[in-house]
């Protein structure tokens, strides 16, 4: 009886022995082929190559002035200025006529010298609003900076012409940027002439 009991004993430590064998070898195998998790480190120096990869990959905005059908026609009409001392560029009916230019002053005519068109450059005192009445404001981009142009009607001596003033600053130079018409033929006609201003203003580039 004693010898059985025995042989019971023995078999239960074997059974248990066996559990455990099974358990450990279970755990050996799960920590052995579990795959390391690796810890990768950036330096600042990383951070900053990273950082410049992205700023070398984003396009710099453009600023250039979308066209419309019609305006685009009535640009194959026209030709280029170029004022070398200051870089810069406009585009132009053919048929105005270049009265005066120097470094810091254009001056052209148009349509019969009715119409006038003149940037000076530098010299803010040169332009004139005596006897203008500032009529209406509306916000304009010109060569890629944000301005006002303002609209005037004149009265006295100047009575019955408009003008179209912009003032701009690019590499810290002043620019002004004005057109006088006949104002006094009907809403209509005022408004080709401040139509053909805009679009001249949208073909200047200061470089």
């Amino acid at each position: 009886m004693e010898e059985t009991k025995k042989i019971k004993i023995s078999k239960w430590i074997a059974l248990v022995l066996g559990i455990l064998t099974i358990i450990g070898l279970g755990i050996y195998l799960y920590f052995s082929l579990k795959p390391e998790k690796t810890t990768q480190t950036t330096t600042p120096s990383q951070t900053s190559e990273k950082r410049d990869e992205s700023t070398s990959t984003t396009a710099t905005p453009s600023c250039t002035s979308a066209f419309s059908n019609d305006e685009k026609e009535m640009l194959k009409s026209f030709v280029s200025y170029t004022g070398k001392a200051y870089n810069l560029t406009f585009k132009h009916p053919s048929d105005w006529t270049k009265i005066f230019q120097e470094d810091k002053y254009i001056l052209m005519s148009g349509e019969g010298n009715s119409l006038t068109f003149r940037i000076t450059i530098a010299d803010r005192a040169a332009v004139n609003t005596e006897e203008f009445n500032k009529v209406s404001t509306k916000n304009i981009t010109v060569a890629c900076i944000p301005t006002t142009e303002t609209y005037y009607h004149g009265y006295g001596l100047s009575d019955g012409v408009g003008k179209n003033i912009v003032e701009i600053k690019k590499n810290n130079i002043p620019f002004v940027i004005e057109m006088s018409y006949p104002d006094n033929m009907g809403a209509s006609i005022s408004s080709d002439y401040i139509e053909l201003f805009d679009l001249i203003l949208k073909t200047l580039e200061i470089k």
